[in-house]
């Protein structure tokens, strides 16, 4: 690692980036496709925010400012930007060097809008929202009631403390003064989407690093029951034997108070993002209020920084479908099957989804990136996973497929991995060549 220690200076930064340009994937990927970037936290420091970050401390790094400046100057000299003169629609620029949000126009196909989530407008998170906060209160309860079981929870005075809690961070999400976007980002976007819905832009496509749709922890007990009503028994009975096998453990066991602390949160609606969009919930409103225009599939959302891949509908506050969403998995970087390997693939996905109504698809274990095709009648998406464990190979498989046509929500598809390199375009080349794994489209966290 160049350098060995925490990139602080700026020759720290610039050496970082020099190191990851060594990288002969890399290379083939900057050299075969043009690369539009956005800024997540780790340019910086990890879970950064606008005055500081989680992983910075004024008294061994310095001042946090100077950090930041240092950190955007080896950005913009690394990669392919416009520091302080970005193309903006309204012929406005900033001196800040991290005001990264801007629109790019694809003639009338598409406007694809980059937002900055991190650096210019987020506060910090409040420390209720907090994951380790959070995660510490919860088991307190469950230790102060003696660890009883799921079943002995309803009507409990458990439950009411579970209750009261989850009432507690509704009301420190939807605080005003939680921006994560702020007044000016979020002024900007209601512009351009006025714009582009006048102009008669084919699509909207929003990118922004996080995941923006509900991402309540998995509810695995009502999994194992939609699995029954689904009249997948066989599935239904595995799945209940893998959760008793966790949950029936010593009341000190790390794999019981994990699945416990997931259970709690998902039953009780209790967020355990505190570093993303479900910590911001008023801003989150207002963004969804601001997509409110046309059918919903015309604004299509790209987003990340979770390590793993879900697929989604958002809706503003009426309840109204305003936009479709597909957040990518890492290349590399683990994800919930190395962080929570409790159980299967399918389970886990499955209780996701039994916690969050609008999520269509999500996968917890693979790596890979998103291969998206976009025309005037609609997108086909591909996730693709890849396989970091062994070395040179290069390959991806097709995990799953989804379509989106303009006045319609996101649909199954098929896979296009039969797709002919001898009977393709040179566009439809390109696509086969990074399906065969010659270059990918994600960067990881």
């Amino acid at each position: 690692m160049q350098p060995e220690h925490e990139t602080v200076s700026l020759d720290d930064y610039r050496k970082r980036h020099a190191l990851y340009r060594t990288d002969p994937d890399l290379q083939k990927l900057s050299s075969s496709a043009p690369l539009v970037s956005i800024l997540d936290d780790h340019e910086v420091a990890n879970n950064a925010w606008k005055g500081g970050a989680q992983g910075h401390s004024n008294a061994t790094d310095g001042d946090y400012d100077a950090r930041k400046a240092a950190a955007m100057r080896a950005y913009h000299e690394w990669l392919p930007t416009r520091p302080q003169a970005q193309p903006w629609s309204d012929g406005a620029t900033h001196k800040d060097p991290w005001r990264m949000w801007r629109r790019l126009d694809f003639g009338d196909l598409a406007s694809l809008l980059l937002l900055d989530t991190r650096h210019g407008a987020r506060t910090e998170t409040a420390q209720l929202l907090r994951r380790e906060e959070l995660s510490g209160r919860i088991h307190h309860l469950l230790k102060s009631a003696g660890y009883p079981p799921p079943d002995k929870w309803p009507g409990s005075k458990l439950e009411k403390d579970l209750e009261d809690l989850s009432a507690q961070v509704e009301v420190e999400s939807h605080r005003k003064d939680n921006t994560i976007l702020g007044k000016e980002q979020l002024a900007w976007i209601e512009k351009h989407v006025e714009e582009t819905s006048k102009s008669g832009v084919k699509w909207r496509l929003v990118a922004q690093p996080l995941v923006l749709q509900s991402q309540i922890p998995p509810d695995y007990e009502a999994a194992v029951k939609k699995a029954h009503a689904a009249g997948s028994a066989d599935l239904a009975v595995a799945w209940g034997r893998d959760f008793q096998n966790v949950t029936a453990g010593k009341p000190d066991s790390a794999r019981k108070r994990a699945a416990l602390l997931n259970l709690v949160s998902g039953r009780y609606q209790i967020s355990l993002g505190g570093d993303g969009w479900m910590s911001f919930a008023a801003e989150r409103k207002k963004l969804m209020t601001a997509f409110a225009t046309g059918e919903s599939s015309s604004t299509l959302v790209y987003g990340g920084n979770s390590h793993n891949g879900w697929a989604g509908t958002m809706r503003e506050p009426s309840g109204k479908a305003v936009a479709v969403e597909f957040a990518g998995m890492s290349v590399s970087s683990p994800g919930i099957e190395f962080y929570e390997p409790r159980f299967p693939p399918a389970l886990e996905a499955a209780g996701w989804k039994a916690s969050n109504n609008d999520m269509e698809w999500a996968d917890t274990h693979n790596r890979g990136f998103m291969l998206v095709s976009l025309d005037r009648n609609g997108q086909h998406l591909e996730y693709r996973g890849v396989d970091t464990k062994t070395q040179g190979k290069l390959e991806s498989t097709c995990l799953s497929a989804f379509g989106v046509a303009r006045g319609s929500g996101p649909r199954r598809a098929d896979c296009k991995d039969a797709v002919s390199l001898a009977q393709a375009s040179s566009h439809r080349q390109s696509q086969a060549g990074l399906r065969r794994g010659a270059a990918s489209l994600s960067v990881s966290n």
